[in-house]
């Protein structure tokens, strides 16, 4: 996400529709958005249920699968409105899930 505020800082909607190297960018950036999105567990999906995980994954599949397709004016939306709100929401997940203490677990084999 950090990537594609980056490269998307001084762009505009014009830029995404008419530079097909920053549009391969973005594209590419969404894909892998959304393939992270797919591979949480559903443990942790239900655990943030705010996070629209299943809406990640479909981009990345209507981007990979209707590539000439692509509502441009709505990959611009996400860019400039949603992702700046998503990015932090997932940085405090990740913080949350890296402090929290992990489940003892026994290495007694013997049963006692």
């Amino acid at each position: 996400m950090v990537f594609l505020q980056r490269i998307s800082r001084d762009r505009t909607l014009d830029d995404l529709i008419h530079d097909e190297y920053y549009a391969h960018a973005v594209k590419s950036a969404i894909e892998v958005i959304g393939e992270a999105a797919k591979m949480i567990s559903p443990a942790i999906k239900e655990q943030y249920p705010a996070i629209e995980w299943r809406r990640m994954a479909q981009m990345r599949d209507r981007i990979i699968h209707r590539y000439f397709n692509i509502n441009r004016k709505l990959v611009w939306d996400i860019i400039k409105n949603e992702i700046s709100t998503l990015e932090p929401k997932i940085v405090a997940i990740i913080h949350q899930l890296d402090t929290k203490p992990r489940g003892k677990t026994s290495n007694n084999r013997s049963g006692a």
